[in-house]
């Protein structure tokens, strides 16, 4: 608590630029799935930057109500969106295979078929779980209303 008083959300994109800069670099990325660290001598201060950019971005995302409540939904629902989200890319990519007409055997890449529209995938990702589970949740609150 004493330590958020410092925290304000107009630091997030001066530290944002701060971790594309020495991101931009060149001198390598953090990718730990992969054990790649970068510069060791810079790992510590990017994860620092990075943990404090993420708190000052709550701190902005808290004053706007509709973002609040967004990013809030998407937090209650993080287990479902992990569980769905590569169904998602494939029903992305599904309707992209039928509106560039490319053959099928496009469908068969992983994890996406089509990098251009990375986007889209981020979107669908998150949204198409969460109608999934709202929708389930609606059809049971229905059917218990039946019985």
């Amino acid at each position: 608590m004493k330590f958020e008083k410092y925290l304000k959300w107009w630091y997030a994109p001066i530290l944002g630029t701060m971790i594309w800069g020495i991101l931009s670099l060149k001198i390598g990325m953090i990718e730990l799935s992969v054990n790649q660290i970068m510069h060791p001598a810079l790992f510590y201060p990017v994860t620092l930057i990075g943990i404090l950019f993420c708190l000052c971005l709550a701190e902005g995302i808290k004053k706007v109500r509709p973002f609040c409540k967004m990013f809030a939904t998407i937090g209650k629902n993080s287990y479902h969106i992990m569980a769905l989200h590569f169904l998602a890319f494939k029903c992305v990519d599904l309707v992209a295979v039928r509106i560039f007409k490319d053959g099928n055997d496009v469908l068969g890449k992983f994890t996406v078929s089509y990098e251009n529209l990375w986007w889209i995938y981020y979107i669908a990702g998150i949204a198409i779980p969460i109608a999934v589970i709202y929708a389930l949740k609606y059809i049971r609150n229905k059917l218990s209303k039946l019985n």
